[in-house]
This record gives C-alpha cells, structure tokens and sequence, in this order.
C-alpha cells in the first residue's frame, strides 16, 4: 500500500499546486451561484441546469449561438495558452502584450455573447442602451489594433479585417431587425456575428500558431 501511495504522490505532486488553485476557482464559483440563489430569491435550477433542458427546448435550440461560443471558448484558451508559454522569455515581451490583451478582449465578447450582457442585461435590467457597449467594443479594437499595428500586418490581417466586418454587419442588421420585420433577419444577424467569431478565432489559432512553432519557441 505504501509504494502505491508513493508512487501516486511522486507522480502527481508537480499538479498539486494547479489543482488547488483551479479547485479554489471552482469553490468561488459555486460560493458564487449560491450567494446568487439567497441574494435574489432565484430557484437553484435555474442557476445550475442547462438553459434547454430548463426551458424545455430541443437539443438543437440554440445551436450556433453555442458553436460560436465554443469558438470563443477555443480562442481565449489558445491566446492564454501563448501567453503562458512566453512568460520564461524576456525578449517575447510584445509577443505576451499581444497575446494577453486578445484574451482579455476575446473574453469580455465572450461573456457578453453567453451572459447577454448587450442583448439583456443593459437594455432591460440596467436600462441603458446597447448602443454604448458597442461604442466600448469599438473603441477597445481600435486600440487593440492601433497599438498592434505594426504587427498585424506582418500576420494574414485580412482575416481580422473580416471579422470586424463581419461584426459590423451583424450589428447593423440587429439594428434594422427592430424596425423592421425581417423574414430572414435573424439569419442575416446571428450567420453573419457566427462567421465573424469563424474569422477572429483563425486569426488568433494561426497567429499563436506561429509564435509558437514558426519561431521554434522551445516547449
């Protein structure tokens, strides 16, 4: 039993700082929910079970709502994942900036595309309107941008380019969608927000591509 135990231990030991730390994130997040659950008087269900199965919807409600964001799920990961990788050297410092603003502004967009921050939180429980987050969302990319230009295009910019036009389009149409009653406007909207997402996570995937192989960062 003993060398079992040891053997377990010697294998297991360089994780267990990691583990504790990502346990300790998941505790908050449960200490989270919970303190939700008293704090508005909202059933546990409806904190914890999935949105489909709750509302009684079929497994395809939703759809590429959720492939996009699993696309942006992917692409923060993969933009933290370069990030952690550059941290051991010094001369990779823009390299890191780069990597960590993508990830920082890919999860703000997705945690307003899950939360609905843009599509409810503001407009109905905060009353203000979308309009402004969309100026925030603008004015952080052309930063983002700005300050990277340089880099950008030693990269296939023309997929970032997509993307920003991709979304533009997407917003555009959302808005012309509340005037008018669209047949197909939903498609136009939400198909045209999805390639954008297709566009912005091929950009950062190939990009954290080669900073990590084509300029043979040792791993």
């Amino acid at each position: 039993m003993r060398p079992i135990l040891q053997h377990l231990l010697s294998k297991n030991r360089p994780v267990l700082p990691y583990a504790v730390f990502t346990y300790i994130l998941a505790m908050l997040v449960l200490v989270f929910v919970i303190f939700i659950r008293f704090m508005y008087k909202i059933p546990m269900a409806e904190l914890t079970r999935d949105p489909v199965q709750l509302l009684h919807g079929r497994p395809y409600t939703g759809m590429l709502s959720n492939l996009g964001i699993i696309i942006w799920s992917a692409t923060a990961g993969i933009c933290l994942f370069v990030v952690i990788l550059s941290l051991p050297y010094q001369d990779r410092k823009r390299e890191r900036r780069f990597f960590l603003l993508a990830f920082l502004l890919t999860l703000v967009l997705l945690l307003d595309d899950l939360f609905l921050f843009h599509d409810v939180i503001l407009p109905e429980d905060l009353k203000i309107s979308e309009n402004y987050l969309y100026a925030v969302y603008g004015i952080l990319s052309l930063v983002f941008i700005f300050f990277f230009r340089n880099d950008i295009l030693q990269t296939p910019y023309l997929l970032l380019i997509a993307a920003v036009i991709f979304f533009g389009f997407s917003i555009g149409v959302d808005t012309i969608v509340k005037f008018l009653n669209l047949e197909h406007g939903f498609l136009l909207e939400d198909g045209s927000k999805f390639l954008g997402i297709i566009s912005w996570g091929t950009y950062f995937t190939y990009t954290g591509y080669r900073a990590i192989y084509k300029e043979r960062m040792p791993l």
